[in-house]
């Protein structure tokens, strides 16, 4: 499975992820591998996390395209109300469509997305 599957970040202080594939995480580095809480990782370095519900993990959530930092171009089935809720308090805007064929084919909307390059 593809890492943005279960984890996305939406802007640089925020991410949304699936709790369950994230039960035993590793920080791993040239030198070694150590075991992480990922909450408390990202909360030492200001990300804040958004979890997802196993519905919300196979209606592709976590694969979005971010057109900018806290817009998201992502399937209109994709977030339960309370989810959605919770990323709009944090200032993020939605730009969803219905994936008609797209699910056919089994493809997720980022990948199968070309990189998007920004001029900043």
């Amino acid at each position: 499975m593809h890492p943005d599957m279960v984890l996305n970040r939406v802007t640089e202080n925020l991410m949304v992820y699936y709790p369950p594939a994230f039960l035993q995480t590793f920080y791993i580095t040239g030198e070694k591998s150590t075991q992480i809480e990922l909450k408390t990782w990202m909360k030492e370095r200001n990300i804040s996390l958004i979890p997802l519900s196993d519905r919300e993990q196979r209606q592709w959530a976590t694969s979005f395209v971010p057109l900018e930092p806290g817009t998201i171009i992502c399937y209109d089935i994709s977030y339960d109300s309370g989810t959605q809720y919770l990323l709009e308090r944090e200032g993020v805007k939605f730009l969803s469509f219905h994936p008609d064929a797209l699910l056919a084919g089994g493809g997720s909307l980022r990948c199968l997305t070309m990189r998007l390059y920004r001029e900043n």
